[in-house]
């Protein structure tokens, strides 16, 4: 009977044994996956060099928003020929200069169009405009700029970008733009422009 007694709590602890080995390997393998919502998909890590990068290209692209192609159009003479950036961090006296430029924001295909689309073209090496010079006085407010990526892979990433909008007169209003970067020759551009 003692011998019976004995064999019993030895099964019964190693049961309980094998009930903990159980369960702690269950609870390593939870805290392994992510804790989501069914059929939410996982949550999206980006490190701040990425953040920063996405963060470049923004302000890229509201600065030429602003002083090249949509608020603001670069200086010409009455000839059409481009004299001035009013910036004096830029030298836009060529094409190749302006398509540096937006190339270093947008993707070629779209740095080419946006150009043509805002009426830049080369004459005789030099950078001439279409339309008249212009500044609305239209800015954008990027000291508070938030950027939320919403899907990334090797070669295309979504983001949403908020940042205030300021008008003419100073009003001042909240804007939000769902945004595309993708990879081109190893650099991340942005596939449009945003305002």
């Amino acid at each position: 009977m003692k011998t019976v007694v004995m064999i019993m709590k030895r099964l019964f602890s190693l049961f309980l044994a094998a009930l903990m080995i159980f369960s702690f390997a269950a609870c390593a393998k939870n805290t392994e996956e992510t804790t989501t919502v069914p059929g939410a998909p996982p949550e999206l890590y980006v490190g701040e060099g990425f953040r920063t990068l996405l963060s470049t290209l923004m302000v890229g692209n509201f600065n030429i928003v602003e002083n090249t192609a949509v608020y603001g159009r670069l200086k010409t003479d009455k000839d059409g020929r481009v004299t001035g950036s009013g910036s004096a961090d830029l030298d836009y006296s060529s094409y190749d200069s302006l398509l540096a430029a937006f190339g270093s924001v947008y993707t070629e295909e779209k740095a080419e169009e946006l150009i043509k689309k805002c009426g830049y073209y080369e004459k005789d090496g030099a950078l001439y405009s279409k339309k008249n010079a212009k500044d609305e006085g239209t800015s954008f407010d990027l000291s508070d700029m938030k950027i939320d990526v919403t899907a990334k892979d090797d070669e295309n990433c979504s983001f949403t970008v908020t940042v205030v909008k300021v008008s003419p007169d100073g009003k001042q209003k909240e804007k939000t733009f769902d945004c595309k970067a993708v990879q081109e020759n190893g650099t991340w551009l942005l596939e449009d422009m945003y305002y």
